[in-house]
């Protein structure tokens, strides 16, 4: 198995390496790249590899190795290119870069590699040659940097930037996630603030439920939680995906603004959650005998995904959610908080991930990038 570099030699140019030997791009075809020893010049050595465009697979070997396997020079060679990624690709320091990729090297590695403070400059003028943005300390900064804006499998994963000012949004969402969130029903929506950068409020979350599993769909980042807030993050989410329409709207919504009573039995019916779980039943199809027609649609879905529809023997099929997992009874009886379990759940989890209180944006940006590679290995 071969690993490929795009940045693994001193000029920046692709390093494929296999079985301990490496090799650098040499040309492109059509179909094709032709890569040769990295050797080729100090050691005159003329092993080549050949491997397609689309594949990324080995076509062709030709020739042998004439250079000698040196197993610290390898690591030496791996350690450059880590650093070389970390400083292009990540706003850490460059004394943790440093620190991080010590790791797993060994003593005569470790004996050939430049001091410590040559590799924290080579750091820097890595960022500075290729123009790396500073940490921005304020919601005024002009842009989140390239490279912060796709995911790990190179998608744009920043889909919303209201450009700068103090009610500026960030909304971040892979194509993946976008395509789940249009193609879900239910939907969960909470914020969290501990993991915030500074200069944001909070992460509001939008999870969808998906092959019976709460998946998050959508990040924002927030500078505050008024209306116009939400109503202006609401409306960019429909521009990034248009074919969004939460399923408890129903296209009622209208009605719900301008209907008391109307609005007042859906109100009701959301009451539901708040009975002991062995009165929700009875509480349930008390309503369905008490509302009109034009609640049926309303009636239908709720119990499908909450009660369970009817069978002929008039024994209920299992619900999506069943009465325990959505009651909350027992937490407002308790004084405990009212939110969801799995949204709950997943903000601890967001918390652990973070590691730290309010990290600097870049960081930030780059564990709910990571975070985000997380849930595409769930979906796939």
């Amino acid at each position: 198995m071969f690993t490929i570099s795009q940045s693994g030699t001193s000029k920046q140019r692709p390093q494929l390496d296999l079985d301990g030997f490496s090799y650098v791009r040499d040309r492109i075809t059509s179909d094709k790249i032709y890569w040769r020893c990295i050797k080729y010049k100090s050691d005159h050595c003329h092993a080549r590899l050949h491997t397609c465009l689309e594949s990324k697979t080995i076509l062709k070997h030709t020739g042998d190795h004439i250079c000698k396997f040196d197993a610290t020079e390898n690591q030496v060679r791996q350690f450059s290119q880590q650093v070389t990624g970390r400083a292009l690709n990540t706003q850490e320091d460059p004394d943790v870069i440093v620190t991080n990729c010590y790791k797993k090297l060994s003593d005569p590695s470790l004996a050939r590699l430049p001091v410590r403070d040559n590799i924290k400059r080579r750091i820097r003028m890595l960022r500075q040659k290729n123009q790396i943005v500073k940490e921005p300390n304020d919601p005024q900064f002009q842009s989140v940097p390239t490279q912060l804006t796709l995911n790990h499998r190179q998608e744009q994963f920043l889909q919303c930037d209201t450009c700068p000012g103090d009610d500026r949004i960030l909304i971040f969402a892979s194509p993946e996630q976008l395509h789940v969130l249009q193609t879900s029903q239910d939907f969960l929506v909470d914020g969290t603030f501990k993991v915030v950068p500074e200069i944001f409020y909070q992460l509001f979350i939008i999870h969808a439920v998906y092959r019976q599993h709460t998946v998050p769909v959508v990040y924002a980042l927030l500078r505050r939680k008024d209306a116009g807030t939400y109503t202006c993050l609401f409306d960019e989410i429909v521009k990034i995906a248009p074919n969004w329409l939460p399923a408890s709207s129903l296209g009622h919504q209208a009605q719900y603004q301008k209907d008391s009573t109307f609005s007042h039995n859906i109100h009701k019916i959301a009451a539901l959650a708040f009975l002991d779980p062995n009165s929700v039943l009875n509480g349930f199809e008390s309503l369905c005998e008490q509302l009109d027609d034009q609640y049926d649609n309303i009636l239908d879905y709720f119990e499908e995904t909450y009660i369970g529809k009817l069978r002929s023997n008039r024994v209920r099929r299992k619900p999506l959610f069943e009465i325990n997992f959505w009651s909350m009874h027992h937490r407002t009886t308790q004084l405990s908080m009212r939110t969801n379990n799995s949204a709950e759940a997943y903000h601890r989890r967001i918390n652990s991930v973070f590691q730290c209180s309010h990290p600097t944006l870049w960081l930030f940006l780059q564990r709910l990038i990571d975070e985000e590679n997380v849930v595409h290995a769930d979906l796939v």
